[in-house]
């Protein structure tokens, strides 16, 4: 992940201002439920109102769950770029930005365990319980988007 910043060298200090709805916005560069085709890029923008630990997980046309960005500390009003390859399988897709109060230790092993098929409210869902047990709060913003055959 690419970081755009104001960004004053030092690592960003994470305050305890409320993570509430609408704290993080993440955006695709062709649009929300954009088509992407197969061996394509999807460059993600994720942008947090609030300072915090950023993640983006994926969730891939068969349904499987997984990390792409994990605990990136960011300050409140940071752009974080990501961009991620379209892999082979068809169908709908999304990415899931996290925004949370505090690292969030051990997601990829809860996304691992989700039954495969899952969905993105399942991954909310787990994520939330993560942070729940490690005393943490978290926001997400989905982006859906489709994946074809061919370019």
């Amino acid at each position: 992940a690419v970081t755009i910043a104001p960004h004053s060298g030092s690592a960003p200090r994470v305050d305890a201002s409320p993570l509430v709805p609408g704290s993080l916005e993440v955006r695709l560069d062709r649009g929300m439920g954009a088509t992407y085709h197969q061996g394509q890029e999807v460059f993600i923008q994720l942008a947090p109102a609030r300072a915090g630990h950023l993640a983006l997980l994926v969730l891939n046309p068969l349904g499987r769950a997984g990390v792409s960005l994990t605990d990136q500390q960011v300050a409140a009003g940071q752009v974080v770029v990501s961009r991620l390859g379209v892999g082979k399988n068809e169908g709908p897709a999304a990415v899931i930005g996290v925004l949370s109060s505090e690292a969030l230790v051990g997601m990829p092993a809860v996304l691992g365990r989700l039954a495969v098929p899952t969905d993105t409210s399942t991954i909310i869902k787990a994520v939330e319980e993560l942070a729940a047990r490690q005393n943490a709060r978290a926001v997400f913003a989905v982006a859906p988007l489709t994946v074809k055959a061919g370019k």
